[in-house]
């Protein structure tokens, strides 16, 4: 896995930890905004799903979709909250963002 694909896993999970529930749309907007898109290129649906499979098989964590208002959540927060290693990696994921310009 590439660094670069590794940091656009750890920005997806970290954005839909923190938010809760969330839009594909809302997703999509912060991607548009976050420096991790440096090629400024629009996140598109199929991609998203993409990751998130590769987030589950990766880290064992699932974005799950709430049917009928297709809000997107993390459905087992333990495999972060339990997981130190995936606790670390996005909270030292976080604070790096937090540090950027």
């Amino acid at each position: 896995m590439t660094d670069r694909l590794y940091a656009k896993y750890l920005w997806l999970t970290n954005t839909v930890y923190e938010a809760g529930k969330i839009s594909f749309e809302e997703i999509a907007s912060k991607w548009n905004d976050t420096y991790i898109n440096d090629l400024h290129q629009p996140l598109r649906l199929r991609t998203f799903h993409n990751h998130r499979n590769a987030i589950l098989m990766q880290f064992g964590i699932i974005i799950e979709c709430e049917r009928g208002v297709n809000l997107y959540y993390i459905d087992n927060p333990e495999a972060i909250e339990r997981d130190s290693i995936n606790q670390w990696l996005l909270d030292s994921f976080s604070v790096n963002t937090s540090l950027l310009p």
